[in-house]
C-alpha cells in the first residue's frame, strides 16, 4: 500500500487512518461477501439469468468471454483454471483494470460522489485520468435511466416510490461491499482489449469454453434498436463471427434472440429457451445455442454440470 501521506492536522490524520482501516476491513472480508449485484448496469446484461446459463456449461479448463460487457456470467460462475474477459469498449476494460488494481481508491471516489442529476450530466464529459474515467462510466451506468453502456445520455435515473419491490436506486449506488467482492473475483482473470475475432483463436483449445454474448442483431431488439454499444455489429459481422465460432476446437455457448439470421448461421446447434423480464418489465424469450462440441460432451457418461 505504500507509506501513508502526510497530513496537516490531527483531524486529517485521524480521517486518513479511519479510511485505511475501513479499506483493510473491506479487503479482508471480500472472500466472505457474495456478489449480489452486477458490476455495471449494462444493456443486455445477464446477471439475473446467469445461473440458468451456467448450468448448461460443460466441463472446461479455460473460460473466455470475447464480448464480456459487464462480465456478469463470469462473476456468478465458479472460477476456472484460466479465465479471460475481453471487450472492444476501452472504458469497460479500464473499469475492470482499475476495479481490480485500485479497489480502495475507486470505492472511496464513489462513496464521495452524490446521486445527483448534475453529476450524471457531467459524467458524459471526457476525462484523461484512468480513475476519473472509471468513476464517470460508473456514474453513467448506475445513475442513468437506460443501461446503454454509457454511449449516449438516456436521462437521469430517479425514483419516487418503491411499490414494486426491489432495491431503492440510491441503495444500489452505495453498495460498496459488492465492488470489493467483484474485485476479488477478478483477481486471476486476464483482461483483454481487442476485436473478438482476434481473441477467440488466441485462446482456442479443446478444453476452452467460449461464452459468446455479442450485440444482438438489430432486427431482434425492439425499442433499443439503435446504437447501444461501442462495437455494434452488422449482419455481415455476425456472419464473420459465426464462421470463426464454427471453426474452433473448443466449446461455444452463444446468447441471443431467435431470428432468421441465427437460424441460417447455427442450424445444427442445440437451442435452449428461457422467458425473462426485460428492463421495462416486459417479457422476452432468451435463447442459448450450444455448439456440437458442447452437446457431444454433454452426452458422455461422466459429463457433469458446473454450477
Amino acid at each position: 500500500m505504500g507509506r501513508p501521506k502526510k497530513h496537516d492536522s490531527p483531524a486529517a490524520k485521524q480521517a486518513a487512518y479511519r479510511q485505511r482501516k475501513k479499506q483493510k476491513r473491506n479487503t479482508q472480508n471480500v472472500t466472505k461477501t457474495k456478489i449480489t449485484n452486477p458490476a455495471l448496469r449494462y444493456h443486455g446484461g445477464k446477471f439475473r439469468m446467469a445461473p440458468w446459463i451456467i448450468k448448461h456449461f460443460p466441463e472446461h479448463t479455460c473460460y473466455v468471454e470475447p464480448f464480456c460487457g459487464a462480465a456478469s456470467v463470469l462473476l456468478r460462475k465458479p472460477p476456472s483454471a484460466y479465465e479471460v474477459i475481453n471487450d472492444l469498449n476501452s472504458d469497460v476494460v479500464n473499469f475492470f483494470d482499475v476495479l481490480r488494481d485500485r479497489t480502495g481508491e475507486l470505492a472511496r471516489a464513489i462513496e464521495l460522489t452524490p446521486f445527483s442529476r448534475e453529476m450524471q450530466l457531467r459524467a458524459y464529459e471526457k476525462a484523461e485520468d484512468n480513475l476519473e474515467r472509471v468513476l464517470r462510466l460508473y456514474i453513467r451506468v448506475w445513475q442513468s435511466y437506460g443501461p446503454s453502456e454509457g454511449v449516449y445520455n438516456t436521462g437521469w435515473r430517479y425514483q419516487i416510490d418503491n411499490s414494486r419491490g426491489g432495491s431503492k436506486i440510491v441503495d444500489e449506488w452505495s453498495r460498496l461491499d459488492n465492488l470489493y467482492a467483484v474485485a476479488a473475483r477478478l483477481k486471476n482473470v486476464m483482461i483483454e482489449h481487442d476485436d473478438a475475432l482476434n481473441v477467440i483463436p488466441r485462446f482456442d483449445s479443446s478444453t476452452t469454453l467460449f461464452y459468446v454474448d455479442p450485440p444482438y442483431p438489430h432486427e431482434t431488439r425492439g425499442r433499443w434498436s439503435g446504437i447501444a454499444y461501442v462495437g455494434e455489429m452488422s449482419n455481415d459481422d455476425h456472419r464473420k463471427l459465426a464462421e470463426v465460432l464454427r471453426g474452433v476446437k473448443g466449446m461455444v455457448a452463444l446468447s441471443g434472440y431467435e431470428c432468421d439470421l441465427y437460424q441460417e448461421l447455427y442450424p445444427d446447434w442445440k437451442r435452449l429457451e428461457k422467458s425473462v423480464t426485460t428492463n421495462g418489465n416486459g417479457q422476452a424469450v432468451e435463447s442459448l445455442w450450444l455448439s456440437p462440441r458442447c452437446t457431444a460432451i454433454e452426452e458422455l457418461p461422466l459429463w457433469k454440470v458446473r454450477v
